[in-house]
């Protein structure tokens, strides 16, 4: 199971990555995005690519890989999952869970398991009205 550090980083290289698979993100903007010096995630980065969770290029930049992508889309999942259940199930207010979901999104069970799904008729909708993000496997 992968450390919160390394699905931060996973999720974060998602977000700032293009659309475009084939287009990079900043060793710069990934720093900032993280809270790190861009030393500190420039030696991140690199282990992550000896992982072969992203691929690491020269001059600072940064994709992920298909696996990387796949990981980052289940702690991405997670955290909207655990979003809905604080506004739907506790009915806090919607500005209150992102930090929460930021902090439980890795305490729960792993991708793969089938336990962090919605129950029968819950809505795969934010309460932002974005839908989740289908992870396969």
């Amino acid at each position: 199971m992968p450390s919160s550090t390394v699905e931060n980083y996973l999720k974060q290289i998602f977000m700032l990555q293009p659309h475009s698979a084939h287009q990079l993100v900043s060793m710069g903007k990934l720093a900032e995005a993280v809270g790190v010096a861009p030393g500190t995630a420039t030696a991140m980065v690199k282990a992550l690519a000896e992982s072969n969770l992203v691929k690491y290029e020269r001059r600072g930049r940064v994709k992920l890989s298909p696996s990387g992508k796949q990981l980052a889309l289940h702690v991405l999942r997670r955290h909207r999952l655990i979003e809905l259940f604080l506004v739907n199930v506790l009915g806090l207010d919607w500005s209150q869970v992102h930090e929460e979901a930021e902090e439980l999104e890795h305490a729960i069970v792993g991708p793969g398991s089938g336990k962090n799904r919605p129950g029968p008729g819950a809505s795969d909708r934010r309460p932002t009205r974005r839908s989740n993000p289908q992870c396969q496997g």
